[in-house]
C-alpha cells in the first residue's frame, strides 16, 4: 500500500525515540535518564484543585469544545500578563490557545511558507524545526552558534544568510540543546535584519520562564513587533507538559492564518487544559520564582560540579536558562558514532543521554544533558556512571604498554 512521498522521505524526531526507549525501561529502577526535556516537579496545587472543581461542578461544560481561538477568558488573561511581565501590548485577536507550543510553531509555518521558501536557523539547535519545515517544502539554512562564541552567531554570518528567497528567522531562547540566552546585541541584530528585509521572526518562547541570572531573555517582539510572532507553552513554566497548552502570539492576519490551519489539525486545544492555565496564570509568578527556578538552578550547578569532578575533559558553556547543559565529550569519544555510544551508556550503565549531532553539524561530538529530570544525587550518580563508562572503554582500546605502572586511569 502507498504512502506519501513526503512521508517516506520524513525522519522522525530522534529524541522521541530516545524517549520511547525510556519509556519501555521504566521498570528498570538503575536507568539514569539525561535524556528527556520533560520537567520533574509536580503542577502546582492551585491548578489540580481548579480543575477537581470544574469536574465536580461541572464535567460536561469541563470537557466540551471552546472555540478554535481558545476560551475568551483565558485569551484576556494571557493578553494581561504578557503586558505584566514583557511590557508588549496585545489584543485578544492577536493570540490563539495551542496544543502546546509545537501546533503553534506548525501552524505558523504552515500560514508563512511556500515551497522554496528559505528559513534560517541556528546550528545548533532542536531537532524538531528542520523536518516540518522542509515537509512544507521550505529550505533550512544553518547559521553556525559555536561554543567557542558562547553559542551566539556571528553577525556577519547571519547577515550573508539573508537572500532574496529569505522569509523568516527561527529562534528559541532560552536554547534547547545548549542553554544559551541570545544576547541583547544579537537580539537586537536579528530584529533590524527582520525589520529591514521584510521577514518574520519566529520566536520559540518554551523556556521564556526558566533563566537563572539576570538579565533573562529578551522578546524580538520589544524591537521587531511586527515582525514578531511568538510561541509559547504551559509545558516547562507549568511543569505541565501533558496538559499541552501553548499559545500563539503575533499580528493578526498570521494569527488568522494559524486558526484556519488549527481547525483542521485540533479543532479547538483540550478544555480542562485551558482550564488550568487560567488557574497557573494567578500563581505563576510565585510557583517559578519559589519553586521552579530555585529547583532548576541547583540542579544545574550540581551538574556542572559533577561534570568538573568526574568528567574534566569534557568542555561546556555554563547554561544560562532551559533545563539542558550541551558538553563536548569529543576528547571521550574519539571518532566513534554517538548515537552507538549513546546506545552503549544506556545499554552497559542504564544512562540515557542524547547525541548532538541530532542539533545539527555543529552539535557533533557533543551530548544533550538534562539536569532537570533527576534528583541531585542521581545526576551525581549518573555522571560517575559516565565517567566509569568512558574510562572501561579507553582502558579496553589503549595499547599494552600506554598505563605506566601504578597508574589507575588513562585520564588520571
Amino acid at each position: 500500500m502507498k504512502i506519501s512521498h513526503q512521508m517516506s522521505s520524513m525522519k522522525g524526531s530522534p529524541i522521541r525515540k530516545i524517549v520511547a526507549m525510556i519509556e519501555r525501561a521504566k521498570t528498570n529502577e538503575k536507568l539514569i535518564s539525561f535524556a528527556g526535556g520533560a520537567p520533574s516537579l509536580a503542577p502546582p496545587r492551585e491548578m489540580m484543585d481548579e480543575l477537581n472543581k470544574a469536574f465536580a461542578a461541572n464535567a460536561y461544560k469541563a470537557t466540551s469544545y471552546t472555540s478554535t481561538r481558545g476560551m475568551p477568558a483565558l485569551i484576556s488573561d494571557l493578553c494581561e500578563d504578557i503586558k505584566k511581565t514583557e511590557g508588549l501590548h496585545y489584543s485578544e485577536d492577536q493570540l490563539m490557545i495551542t496544543e502546546g507550543s509545537t501546533e503553534g510553531l506548525f501552524a505558523t509555518f504552515y500560514g508563512i511558507f511556500d515551497k522554496g521558501d528559505e528559513v534560517i536557523i541556528f546550528d545548533p539547535t532542536y531537532v524538531g524545526y528542520s523536518e516540518p519545515l522542509e515537509l512544507l517544502g521550505a529550505k533550512v539554512v544553518r547559521v553556525k552558534t559555536p561554543m567557542s562564541a558562547g553559542f551566539q552567531p556571528d553577525h556577519e554570518e547571519l547577515k550573508n544568510a539573508v537572500t532574496k528567497k529569505t522569509q523568516a528567522i527561527l529562534i528559541v531562547s532560552p536554547d534547547n540543546p545548549t542553554g544559551r540566552i541570545l544576547s541583547e546585541e544579537s537580539t537586537h541584530l536579528l530584529s533590524d535584519l527582520a525589520k529591514d528585509a521584510g521577514l518574520w521572526i519566529i520566536n520559540d518562547r518554551a523556556y521564556n520562564d526558566i533563566y537563572f541570572e539576570e538579565p533573562g531573555p529578551v522578546p524580538t517582539a520589544k524591537y521587531a513587533y511586527d515582525n514578531t510572532i511568538s510561541s509559547y507553552t504551559f509545558s516547562k513554566s507549568a511543569s505541565s507538559p501533558g496538559i499541552r497548552i501553548g499559545y500563539l502570539a503575533g499580528p493578526k492576519e498570521i494569527i488568522s492564518a494559524a486558526i484556519k490551519v488549527k481547525q483542521y489539525l485540533s479543532l479547538c486545544s483540550n478544555s480542562w487544559g485551558q482550564i488550568a492555565a487560567r488557574a497557573f496564570l494567578k500563581i505563576k509568578e510565585q510557583y517559578i520564582r519559589d519553586v521552579v527556578i530555585p529547583a532548576y538552578r541547583k540542579r544545574r550547578d550540581v551538574m556542572i560540579d559533577s561534570l568538573r569532578t568526574y568528567l574534566p575533559d569534557a568542555k561546556f558553556m555554563k547554561p544560562q536558562g532551559a533545563m539542558y547543559v550541551f558538553p563536548d565529550f569529543s576528547t571521550y569519544i574519539d571518532d566513534r558514532d554517538e548515537e552507538l555510544v549513546q546506545e552503549d551508556l544506556l545499554e552497559s550503565k542504564n544512562v540515557a543521554v542524547v547525541p548532538g549531532k541530532f542539533f545539527g553539524e555543529n552539535g557533533a561530538g557533543h551530548f544533550r544533558l538534562t539536569y532537570v529530570a533527576e534528583t541531585e544525587e542521581k545526576i551525581v550518580e549518573g555522571t560517575q556512571r559516565m565517567a566509569e563508562y568512558f574510562n572501561e572503554f579507553k582502558s579496553e582500546h589503549l595499547p599494552a604498554d600506554a598505563l605506566k605502572p601504578g597508574d589507575t586511569s588513562p585520564f588520571c
